[in-house]
């Protein structure tokens, strides 16, 4: 056994009991990638030839009386390499209360426990092994992050953890070996893959970000340190939003391996959207401008298309390695924002794309059904129905409908392929879960602000707190709508042959479209006030309260 690089008599029992209890847990099951099982475990991601495991609530404390049993199985004639990227369990002595072991069936070698007074010495961890078994246990403490592992097999030595940083490089040209799993490992980015992103971003996760690589596989990434810029835009990209940045001495610029676009041969789609404008105009959202050289307006589906589809004819067998989607960029600034991938040779027989594991077909981009996004969801659809109630007590002119703007059309993305995942073959069909977005802009220039909103949101409940994505879609809809007015009232202008913008424009398209009518602006004319129809439900609760307040 090794410990520390000496052996400790304690350490020993502890060891003895840690794997006892892996054992007791039940046949695990080696597979080609490993298996995981116990009450301790995180985010895990195993495969063939790399991954990532994490004990429970990482980054924050984990809980008492746990434990986990990781089994970690590289392709025959490998052996696995061991990145150390944070093991911060409580100290106590020999590791006794929480503790990081890890074993080596094959020969008997057993490297740990580890915890916060003892910590591996070197950040990767070299064996001779195609099996290791991660053993975490854990018992009364106070404080610690836990553990977080990541793994290759022994073809990539210069393999890295989810949580280096472009800073810890000095050289000009780096290239190193990302595990899979780390784009939900905690960390931020800055930035996009057209501008780079600042220095101090997690490189792993920005490399999933700028679509180098797949989270689930992991890869070589190659990147270069240039010369940093003013500000870093935020961009939303492979399922990942970064963050907006200032002046950095150092920029990562990472380099695809693969990014010819391919060629389309023809395009077909389940069915196409024919707009009709403010003015009668036409337009054909058509199958063929879901080309990513299409200006304007894309392609997009009938509104209320339960199951829409796009497939894509390539002409011949490709390898296709990745996939670019982008939204509208006329007028309606819609995009997709997950989908699957079939593919098929003579365009009848579709075999679904299903990533690494194999097991459920793969949805590329955001889950909609994830927890966290359906609690996001939720709030939104709650504030929704309030704001509603709210509205019916009032008349439909004094406040804007919020239920209005979901029945914004979706706009499934411009999707060329480049050259990209691997078994694609002729032809490509996505079916997608499109959803309305709308512009970022910032809050300096944004008519409803994050503190306009709270104080919104207090008026209709004091006691509602919105999450910080639900507050960001809040604020998208309030410039979508403002840039829709803007967008008609223009049109409006036009028709009379003006090229000033007055606000007899903005009224005509708020009382025609929006039935809203904003006294003391852009008319001499006094129009009287016609008070909204009290509905027969607050006619009851008025009475309801006058009788409390008599009693």
């Amino acid at each position: 056994m090794r410990a520390g690089g000496r052996t400790a008599p304690g350490a020993l029992v502890l060891a003895l009991a840690l794997l006892r209890r892996c054992l007791l847990l039940g046949p695990l099951g080696l597979r080609s990638a490993g298996a995981q099982d116990g009450n301790g475990c995180g985010h895990t991601l195993l495969t063939p030839h790399s991954g990532t495991l994490s004990s429970k609530n990482y980054p924050g404390t984990y809980p008492n009386h746990t434990m986990c049993c990781w089994q970690l199985q590289a392709p025959p004639g490998t052996s696995l390499l061991l990145a150390f990227g944070d093991v911060d369990l409580e100290p106590s002595e020999h590791c006794a209360l929480s503790s990081l072991l890890l074993t080596d069936p094959q020969t008997g070698t057993a490297y740990g426990p580890y915890c916060r007074n003892t910590i591996p010495s070197a950040p990767l961890l070299v064996t001779n092994s195609s099996t290791v078994t991660v053993l975490f246990n854990s018992t009364s403490h106070r404080s610690g992050r836990g553990l977080l592992l990541s793994y290759a097999t022994s073809q990539h030595p210069d393999l890295v953890s989810c949580l280096v940083r472009g800073t810890h490089y000095t050289r000009e040209y780096v290239s190193v070996y990302c595990p899979a799993g780390c784009k939900d490992i905690h960390g931020d980015i800055w930035g996009n893959p057209s501008q780079g992103y600042r220095d101090t971003s997690v490189l792993c996760k920005a490399a999933v970000h700028a679509g180098v690589i797949a989270d689930e596989l992991g890869g070589q990434v190659t990147l270069s340190r240039e010369k940093g810029i003013t500000l870093y835009e935020s961009a939303f990209a492979n399922g990942l939003r970064s963050k907006r940045g200032s002046l950095s001495e150092k920029r990562l610029m990472f380099h695809k391996a693969c990014d010819d676009v391919l060629e389309v041969v023809t395009f077909n789609a389940s069915s196409w959207w024919h707009e009709v404008g403010v003015l009668g105009q036409d337009r054909a959202w058509v199958a063929e401008r879901a080309a990513l050289s299409t200006t304007g307006h894309s392609w997009a589906a009938e509104p209320d298309a339960q199951a829409a589809w796009l497939e894509l004819d390539l002409g011949t067998r490709r390898n296709v390695t990745g996939i670019i989607t982008k939204g509208s960029s006329e007028q309606h600034d819609y995009y997709v924002t997950s989908y699957h991938v079939s593919s098929s040779r003579d365009g009848k027989n579709w075999r679904p794309y299903r990533g690494s594991s194999g097991q459920e077909e793969k949805l590329i981009g955001l889950d909609p059904h994830n927890p966290k996004k359906k609690q996001d969801l939720d709030k939104l659809y709650d504030l929704k129905a309030k704001a509603q109630q709210i509205m019916n007590q009032f008349g439909p002119s004094t406040l804007i409908n919020l239920s209005n703007f979901s029945s914004i059309k979706p706009e499934p993305a411009s999707t060329p392929p480049q050259s990209s995942m691997a078994n694609s073959t002729t032809v490509a069909k996505m079916p997608g879960t499109p959803s309305g977005g709308g512009r970022l802009s910032p809050e300096s220039n944004q008519v409803l602000t994050k503190k306009k909103l709270q104080d919104l949101v207090r008026e209709v409940d004091p006691n509602e707190q919105l999450d910080e994505d639900v507050e960001e879609m809040l604020l998208q809809i309030a410039d979508d709508f403002i840039e829709s007015v803007v967008t008609a009232a223009c049109q409006l202008a036009r028709h009379r042959k003006s090229n000033t913008l007055e606000v007899k424009d903005v009224q005509l398209h708020l009382e025609r479209q929006w039935n809203m009518w904003i006294p003391g602006f852009g008319s001499e004319e006094i129009r009287p006030y016609k008070k909204a129809c009290t509905t027969e439900a607050h006619k009851q609760r008025m009475a309801l309260i006058r009788k409390t307040t008599k009693k």
